[in-house]
């Protein structure tokens, strides 16, 4: 299942282990980690920083 990359604004990120908690985007590299999940909730950590357009456009696409 791919997620969505806020830098390239596509769904280009892909699961990297069988239990999904590492996803790399296929056109930049950015990666993110899932730290913590119960749910819904999610505690993810990026491998570079987010600017304040990346942060809406996830909340725009729900991720």
């Amino acid at each position: 299942m791919r997620k969505y990359c806020p830098k390239c604004d596509e769904w280009s990120m892909e699961p990297l282990d069988e239990k999904q908690t590492v996803y790399e985007c296929r056109n930049c590299g950015i990666r993110f980690y899932v730290l913590f999940s119960s749910g819904r909730e999610k505690l993810r950590v990026w491998s570079r920083a987010l600017t304040k357009d990346d942060i809406e456009r996830l909340m725009i696409h729900g991720e």
